[in-house]
């Protein structure tokens, strides 16, 4: 399924702002909203997990995605921080899996 479309208001990571495929950044929470919202599912971020794992719902995310499937856009976003996400029609659940450490 493509994720619907949304108008991704990040800042673009590069000087050119005239190439459409510029890489773009935002808070990884801010833009986790963003997708939850277009999705129509409210956000579940395990800010537990994610601290456990030092990182920041502040993290800056950049990244390059254009007419994406939302497993595809979600994956863009959450792969490079080891995050995992699970979408139902209930929420966006978006988490740090336990590390080799913890299990």
């Amino acid at each position: 399924a493509r994720c619907p479309q949304f108008e991704f208001r990040g800042k673009p990571a590069t000087a050119s702002a005239s190439d459409p495929w510029h890489e773009q950044q935002a808070f990884l929470l801010e833009l986790l909203a963003v997708v939850a919202q277009k999705l129509q599912v409210p956000l579940d971020l395990d800010r537990d997990s994610l601290k456990a794992r030092g990182i920041a719902p502040r993290e800056i995310v950049r990244m390059t995605v254009k007419d994406a499937s939302r497993e595809a856009l979600l994956a863009a976003i959450l792969k490079p921080l080891s995050l995992e996400w699970e979408l139902s029609a209930k929420k966006l659940r978006v988490f740090a899996p336990p590390s080799d450490a913890e299990q």
